[in-house]
């Protein structure tokens, strides 16, 4: 069962006198929830509707099944098996028979209500995108009724917390519920199960990006088919979704859904990585080390280091939307965005490794080492891969894309000098061709599955994954030796759909430690 109640759990003494679920055998007080967000009467009602209506004899509800007493330095208490059970919860939702969204805050009338008119007004939208209204001005009245229904949905708290987007994105196969209980119905007699929801989101949000491009292609106001009304619905309405996470929920790419966390409210700050961790099926901090306690910046660099360890590509499949901090230029934060060329992540070949290390340099304090991250793999100077993406783009027009073959893109971190003016081919106009530029090194990362192969065949093409790396004369070595410091400036993909005898003329050269800040 899903649902958010720790920014409502009562504290203090107050909990000692509050009513709280009552649940049997359990050696730990079950911590009470203020009445505002929902009673206990209502939680019992709620947890019978599921016994009754899907035939299961237990329902795991973590305010009941994990111990939710706080560590207690004074006395020397600490809850070592919290954090282990929080691990674990992942194979318990993918173990589940049924899995139950709770929207508390909703009544079954309001919600069926509002459910009806996202679908309705969505549809009646998408007539004058593509149906039989198409070019017609988009009614005011029917753009703000969409953003009201939206509004409604939405403004049930379980929308806004990160540990329910972990749950949902592991089981969104969730049947919903009012807050009295009651399954709510998607169309008579059918009940709404939050995949439906989730489609239709991301059905609306494409059809209201159509209408702002029509808005922004047009010179006069007067041929606008969207008003500034209505185009302020509209975006009202598209920052939901994305904050929801509902219009990349089904990416295979879970950077996407890190991406989408900074929307998300947690009641503790290193919470911003026990609620989404899962979804890369992984664990860290308190969840494989019971006795630690590891802050949020702590947390932060272990998380990714978890990633690159379990895939090279997946660690650095993101872009920067702000400088990372010194040293941090490898590491994926919450500030980090996925364009939509990198939303697939599926069947990965990884061809390099990104772990941490500790390297030591003269000078460091008292002589001890330093824990970097550390690259080893197949690099090529970025000009070459250019260059042979150009004489590919030239041997196979169908395949060039901006005069590059190998469906060459480039996705360059956003605090990267000249990204605004970066075009190709290397050192056409406006392009980047100054030394900097030369300096730049791809790591190739491995490769994914790609566009299928013609005829289908059942097979797929793979696309290729290659890390930007900028070098930087770095500090003396513990030898005394120079050792050299790359900075991440992005990545780049390319497919092998065309003629692969060009990537092998690259000169590549394999790296055993190559040191990234």
């Amino acid at each position: 069962m899903l649902f958010p109640w720790g920014r409502w759990r009562i504290k203090g003494q107050d909990a000692d006198t509050a009513p709280a679920l009552p649940v049997k055998n359990t050696p730990w007080p079950i911590p009470p929830v203020s009445s505002d967000h929902f009673t206990v009467e209502a939680f019992k009602t709620v947890i019978d509707q599921i016994a009754k209506s899907s035939g299961v004899s237990w329902v795991w509800v973590d305010v009941g099944c994990i111990d939710q007493r706080r560590d207690d330095p004074k006395s020397g208490f600490i809850n070592t098996q919290a954090p282990i059970e929080i691990g674990r919860q992942a194979a318990v939702f993918k173990r589940a028979k049924s899995t139950f969204v709770w929207l508390c805050r909703l009544s079954n009338a309001k919600l069926t209500a509002a459910v009806a008119d996202v679908q309705q007004h969505g549809l009646d939208f998408s007539d004058y995108i593509l149906g039989p209204n198409r070019g017609q001005r988009i009614p005011d009245p029917l753009a703000e009724s969409l953003r009201k229904a939206f509004d409604d949905i939405f403004s049930d708290p379980w929308f806004s917390s990160l540990w329910t987007l972990q749950e949902v994105v592991l089981r969104n196969d969730a049947l919903v519920f009012s807050t009295d209980g009651t399954p709510v119905l998607w169309a008579e007699g059918q009940r709404m199960f939050l995949t439906m929801f989730i489609n239709h989101c991301q059905n609306v949000y494409r059809d209201l990006e159509k209408a702002l491009a029509q808005k922004q292609t047009s010179s006069s106001s007067s041929s606008w088919v969207v008003s500034e009304a209505a185009a302020s619905a509209i975006h009202r309405i598209k920052q939901q979704i994305l904050q929801a996470g509902f219009y990349y929920l089904f990416s295979t790419n879970p950077n996407v859904q890190y991406g989408t966390a900074r929307y998300r409210t947690t009641t503790r700050p290193e919470d911003r990585i026990y609620a989404i961790m899962q979804i890369y099926n992984i664990v860290v901090g308190k969840s494989v080390r019971p006795d630690e306690n590891p802050q949020l910046d702590e947390l932060v660099p272990e998380f990714a280091a978890a990633i690159n360890n379990a895939s090279a590509i997946l660690g650095q499949y993101f872009v920067h939307t702000q400088k990372p901090g010194s040293g941090a230029s490898w590491q994926i934060t919450e500030q980090s965005i996925i364009p939509d060329a990198l939303m697939v992540y599926r069947d990965p070949v990884n061809l390099a490794t990104i772990t941490l290390a500790t390297l030591d340099f003269d000078g460091g304090e008292n002589g001890q080492g330093q824990a970097v991250a550390v690259a080893k793999g197949m690099v090529c100077s970025f000009p070459d891969l250019l260059k042979a993406s150009q004489e590919d783009g030239r041997r196979n027009p169908s395949f060039a894309r901006q005069g590059l073959g190998l469906d060459f893109e480039a996705f360059l971190d956003h605090h990267v000098p000249g990204r605004d003016t970066f075009q190709y081919p290397l050192g056409g106009p406006g392009g980047i061709i100054v030394d900097y530029e030369k300096k730049v090194q791809v790591l190739h990362l491995g490769h994914l599955r790609g566009l299928p192969k013609k005829p289908p065949s059942g097979e797929f093409h793979r696309r290729h994954v290659g890390l930007l790396l900028h070098s930087r004369t770095g500090r003396e070595g513990a030898k005394g030796q120079e050792s050299v410091a790359f900075e991440r400036l992005g990545v780049c993909i390319w497919s092998d759909r065309s003629s692969n005898d060009l990537l092998e003329k690259i000169e590549w050269r394999g790296v055993e430690r190559m040191v990234l800040e």
